[in-house]
């Protein structure tokens, strides 16, 4: 078939699939054809959003530095390991202290830490 004015139109004889106009998932924009084989959730960055929570986290006043840096360092983890629900919670806390127990010793974030952990488990997001 060949290619219509527009979308979805079919060749002279009729025959062929209709030309489909696609979007990107994220952006809406048009796709050229053959593109949307490469549309993915996996090709978005999203570092500006940490960037923006980082800076956030540090307007803080009311917080002292050691708890603005365990913030930045749990939510970078959550980030990573995408904590999607909170039966996910004790794993990332487990994978949490595999990965960052010497970054939290060595900066003297161990009270911090603790202080997160009673928070979750007073949120029922941790269990004895």
């Amino acid at each position: 078939g060949g290619a219509g004015a527009g979308a979805g139109a079919a060749g002279a004889s009729g025959a062929g699939a209709p030309k489909r106009q696609y979007y990107h998932s994220k952006t809406s924009l048009p796709m050229a054809e053959g593109e949307e084989a490469v549309d993915s959730d996996d090709d978005w960055d999203e570092a500006w959003i940490g960037q923006q929570s980082e800076r956030l986290i540090d307007d803080f006043e009311d917080v002292s530095l050691e708890e603005k840096e365990f913030m930045k360092l749990w939510n970078r983890h959550v980030r990573q390991f995408r904590v999607y629900a909170d039966s996910n919670v004790p794993r990332a806390c487990d994978l949490f202290s595999r990965l960052h127990g010497e970054t939290i010793r060595a900066r003297g974030l161990r009270h911090n830490y603790l202080l997160h952990l009673c928070n979750l488990w007073d949120n029922a997001l941790l269990t004895a």
